[in-house]
């Protein structure tokens, strides 16, 4: 049996490799072998429930744990130390969500965070030991959730959560590095938006033309609102006279909370909206029934001043109104996957298909950069390099009519 302890190292002695148990004359006392482990242990004091805590460290040699416990006990020292226990993947994810996400994020964000975690991540990796994540728990989670049918866009979403909330735990020192770092998740197939021709744009409004939301479908065309700035849209915020409307809010829609207003995302968000002169005639068409409607109702009208809302003035939810453009577009006959936010990426391609700058068209659409502009649309660019050839051809002057010796 070698030496248990060496002169200042601490509490060093070994165990079996197998077990990690204590030895009785060279054997464990559980299984009977043979073969050891160097092993240290370390006193972190009293816990909040009044009983000892300890912490082990393992090596190989004497010399690797006695180094080890040598950085140990400086950590303790000197307050850097923090010992993740047994606290799980699960307990430690619920917490960020609870300390740090709910605080530092926008609610939806937050209920984005708090719904991938809970649906995806915990039920694979939430019983794990959060000190043992490894890279590779992660690796099996994310192939584990494609074999499952879920999107490569989904497994992207979920990696980057994880990442931000494994950063915060190196952060808080329960962990010496994120796992995350480590791990590349699958790149999502970038798809060309789909989007109705002109013809089919206006097949589509003429049929929806009927509906009573009928300004909020023409709308949605020909500005490129998003679902949550159309519900979110006042009549205080549009300008009638002026043909123009502001984008200053949105709506959400929390767990617990219902319907909630919120300021844009980015500052780009926040814009102004200039509007065709059919948006214009259809807006004062609505606005003059919805007055009609309120004088109906008299002191049964809820009126928090919507352009779009229920009859009796009561918001309508975004999910409400994707569903039941889903439903108007199918009895429509419109093209399969034609989604309310399909009309948003029509709208920024006509634009593009008319020649407007891609500046322009960022603006409108309140992205927060025009890459994201020009990476959305990149559909479109090819189209639109062929009328600039086209342009040029009749600029640039004809060099196989000019007379040239280029021997002169």
């Amino acid at each position: 049996m070698p030496k248990r302890r060496g002169a200042g190292e601490g509490s060093i002695f070994v165990v079996c490799h197998k077990c990690r148990r204590a030895l009785a004359n060279g054997r464990c006392l559980k299984c009977g072998g043979t073969h050891v482990l160097w092993a240290a242990i370390a006193d972190l004091g009293r816990g909040p429930d009044g009983k000892r805590r300890r912490k082990y460290v393992y090596g190989k040699t004497r010399k690797d744990v006695a180094e080890r416990l040598k950085k140990l006990l400086a950590d303790i020292q000197a307050g850097t130390f923090s010992d993740p226990g047994r606290l799980t993947v699960a307990q430690f994810l619920e917490r960020w969500l609870e300390d740090a996400a709910r605080h530092t994020v926008r609610p939806v964000t937050y209920e984005t965070y708090r719904r991938y975690l809970r649906v995806h991540a915990i039920p694979i990796i939430g019983h794990l030991r959060l000190a043992k994540i490894q890279p590779s728990d992660l690796q099996h989670l994310y192939a584990s959730r494609l074999q499952a049918g879920k999107s490569r866009r989904t497994i992207e979403q979920l990696h980057a959560i994880l990442h931000r909330a494994f950063d915060q735990a190196v952060k808080w020192g329960l962990l010496a590095r994120n796992p995350a770092d480590a791990v590349d998740a699958p790149r999502p197939t970038k798809r060309q938006p789909r989007v109705l021709t002109p013809a089919q744009a206006a097949q589509l409004m003429k049929a929806l033309s009927r509906d009573w939301l009928a300004a909020m479908w023409y709308l949605a065309l020909a500005t490129g609102l998003r679902r949550a700035e159309l519900v979110a849209l006042r009549w205080t915020d549009v300008d009638l006279d002026n043909k123009t409307l502001r984008v200053e809010r949105t709506a959400e829609e929390i767990e617990g909370q219902g319907l909630i207003w919120t300021p844009p995302k980015t500052e780009k968000g926040r814009r102004q909206v200039p509007l065709p002169d059919e948006a214009v005639a259809l807006l004062r068409r609505h606005r003059a029934q919805q007055a009609e409607q309120r004088l109906k109702l008299g002191p049964g009208y809820q009126d928090h001043g919507l352009v779009f809302c229920w009859p009796d003035g009561k918001p309508l939810r975004p999910s409400w109104v994707t569903r039941r453009f889903r439903e108007l577009a199918h009895a429509a006959g419109a093209p399969p996957g034609i989604t309310l936010h399909k009309l948003r990426h029509t709208h920024a391609t006509f634009l593009l298909l008319a020649g407007v700058h891609p500046k322009v068209v960022q603006e409108r659409l309140g992205h927060s950069t025009i890459t994201v502009t020009l990476d959305t649309y990149t559909h479109v660019l090819p189209t639109i390099q062929e009328e600039v050839v086209q342009k040029l051809n009749a600029l640039l002057p004809k060099a196989s009519e000019a007379e040239t010796d280029v021997h002169r």
